[in-house]
């Protein structure tokens, strides 16, 4: 025996990662893992269901919880204007975890450059409550949103295009005469 004594290897031990998890979601979360190895070593459709039932219950009291701890640390620290847009700023993804889209296929058409890809997402997404209305009344289903007055944007689709330094002096001019 050395001098340090016997060390115990077998139990880990593991700081709080996330504050809103208490002691009882931590101790389902290792329930949840034990059944899962039994479920793996058995292969029994009723252990399966078991964990498969214990994973979505973890799941939606974790979700509960987090949602819970935010709601309440947005509350108290409503009149902290810095506190307030640190916590935001855990809710809220961060910057390094966007993705830029660089290529979509359109009608088996691949789309690379920028701004037909703006276009396509912009027609697509002005045009998907006329279309989804127009699907439900051909299949027959009541349509309680229905057009009264006159449309609040123009039917067509919205297009980028470039503007030069002339263009802005010219709008600049029409707004000052």
């Amino acid at each position: 025996m050395s001098v340090m004594g016997r060390i115990d290897t077998d139990r880990r031990t593991r700081r709080q990662t996330h504050p809103w998890l208490d002691s009882s979601v931590l101790r389902l979360m290792r329930t949840r893992v034990q059944i899962h190895k039994r479920a793996r070593k058995s292969r029994l459709f009723l252990d399966w269901n078991e964990y498969k039932s214990l994973r979505n219950r973890v799941t939606a009291i974790n979700r509960k919880a987090r949602k819970n701890y935010f709601k309440n640390k947005l509350e108290e620290n409503r009149s902290k204007p810095k506190a307030f847009w640190d916590t935001l700023r855990q809710v809220l993804p961060s910057k390094k975890n966007r993705f830029e889209i660089d290529k979509l296929v359109v009608d088996c058409k691949k789309l690379i450059d920028k701004r037909d890809i703006a276009n396509s997402l912009n027609e697509y997404f002005t045009t998907i409550a006329s279309s989804l209305l127009a699907s439900q009344q051909s299949h027959g289903y009541p349509v309680e949103l229905q057009q009264t007055g006159p449309l609040a944007f123009p039917s067509h689709s919205f297009n980028f295009r470039a503007v030069s330094e002339n263009d802005c002096c010219t709008i600049h001019q029409q707004c000052c005469s």
